[in-house]
């Protein structure tokens, strides 16, 4: 039979960060993820502005900063918990390595099989889009072949500069979290993913590396492509290489990049916004208006 907890569990529900309390252990949710904090990897908690509870840990860990803030609902129930911490704190002691014990661990979130994630992925889409262009053909101005091969020019178009600008947005999104928050190790690219072709003009580098927290992470393709003409980096060759991971999703990472891959990225932007505007402009003539 579990052990009661210390003292009666003191929670705050933040609209960012969740947390509860027993005296001894924190725990803290953020979405699936949930982090158990030890009590003596807790160096201080501190009310700041009425209703705002900061904390300090001994050390991040496992994507949990060392300093972060909570939010309570308010300034009793933020004085009760600093309250409730404190005294367990003082209580325990601090161990300055203690935050190494802290525990992640991230709930699978929904899953579908194969067919279901086809299903969401474009059959849903083609189903609204489909919609979409029967509406237009039955409001359209144009003669009715006239704006049936316009609509599907414009489908294509809409499907191909589609495609090109999710991948740009994805691209640059992830580089600019990893800028944000990035951490550099020094790691390994195990092998080469291509993409199109067995071509030298997309291809990927496959990594290995160690976080910070000392875990492993293998097959981690980077967000960057390979842009580099010499021997090792054609050979295709495992080779030690320099890079950059997002502390809270480690899979997200890449090798360090020049502006040839920021070349190439913007060039990737061109045909889709010419795609795209081409999609837009059919569309709107067949608009009534």
């Amino acid at each position: 039979m579990p052990n009661p907890p210390a003292q009666p569990e003191i929670s705050l529900a933040g609209s960012r960060l969740a947390a509860s309390f027993d005296g001894r252990r924190l725990l803290l949710r953020a979405g699936r993820t949930t982090w158990t904090v030890p009590v003596n990897a807790i160096a201080e908690a501190i009310q700041s502005e009425g209703t705002y509870v900061l904390l300090r840990l001994t050390g991040p860990a496992h994507g949990l900063d060392a300093e972060f803030s909570l939010t309570a609902p308010n300034k009793n129930s933020a004085e009760t918990f600093v309250r409730s911490v404190e005294r367990a704190r003082r209580k325990a002691g601090t161990d300055p390595e203690a935050h190494a014990r802290i525990e992640r661990v991230d709930a699978p979130g929904w899953t579908a099989t194969p067919a279901g994630r086809k299903v969401t992925r474009w059959v849903l889409p083609a189903g609204c889009l489909l919609a979409v262009l029967v509406l237009l053909l039955i409001v359209s101005p144009l003669p009715g072949w006239i704006a049936a091969m316009s609509l599907f020019f414009a489908m294509a178009a809409a499907g191909g500069g589609g495609f090109l600008t999710w991948r740009v947005l994805r691209r640059v999104r992830s580089l600019w979290i990893l800028k944000q928050r990035g951490i550099g190790v020094v790691g390994r690219k195990t092998r080469d993913h291509y993409v199109g072709s067995r071509g030298s003009m997309w291809i990927f580098p496959v990594m290995e590396f160690r976080t910070a927290e000392g875990k492993t992470y293998r097959e981690v393709i980077s967000v960057a492509t390979s842009f580099s003409f010499s021997p090792a980096e054609m050979s295709g060759k495992p080779i030690t290489l320099d890079l950059i991971y997002d502390p809270q999703d480690p899979r997200r990472a890449t090798r360090t990049y020049g502006i040839g891959f920021l070349l190439r990225t913007a060039l990737l932007a061109v045909p889709a916004l010419g795609l795209s505007a081409t999609a837009l402009s059919t569309v709107l003539v067949n608009l009534p208006i």
